[in-house]
């Protein structure tokens, strides 16, 4: 950066604040900036990045159904089955519903939920259908999330665009 640029933005900021902690402010800030980690209290998506078996990781970071998986932990849904050496990450509470049937905060996909219920298509965020009776917006990233918020074995976690943190907790 030239010299006489450098200085213009050094007095912007100094008016409130002397020359040193200026500098120190706008190199954290930078620092900050090029390091991953958190934001806002949660983890950086990590789309693209590889697991630990080679899979790439979706938007949330974590592994959609169908994909290989050595770990239920590696999975959206949280759930990983199969014979060791062909485990994949598997949906639950389907009801029916397959990925992308149904848009959240909509009139959807009718279908029956898990516990006998009336209930809407959705997708999660592991790219699977999920047959939901109820839930709300809340950020998460796994359905894990939603199953220890509500206490609840069949929560969910859904992509939902009318959400303002674009998820919701539902449950079957």
């Amino acid at each position: 950066m030239e010299d006489s640029r450098f200085d213009r933005i050094a007095r912007l900021f100094s008016a409130s604040a002397p020359r040193r902690q200026t500098i120190g402010a706008l190199a954290l800030s930078a620092l900050a900036a090029a390091l991953p980690g958190m934001v806002d209290g949660k983890e950086r998506m990590t789309q693209g990045t590889k697991s630990q078996n080679g899979a790439k990781l979706n938007r949330f970071g974590c592994l959609n159904v169908g994909h290989r998986c050595k770990h239920a932990s590696q999975c959206c849904s949280g759930r990983c089955k199969g014979k060791q050496g062909n485990r994949r990450c598997k949906a639950h509470d389907t009801g029916g519903c397959k990925a992308l049937e149904g848009l959240c905060g909509k009139a959807g996909v009718p279908c029956t939920t898990s516990t006998g219920k009336d209930g809407d298509c959705a997708t999660t965020t592991g790219n699977a259908g999920f047959c939901q009776d109820g839930g709300g917006c809340e950020v998460c990233t796994r359905d894990r999330d939603c199953q220890i918020s509500g206490n609840n074995p069949t929560g969910a976690c859904i992509v939902c665009s009318s959400c303002a943190g674009g998820t919701a907790c539902v449950f079957a």
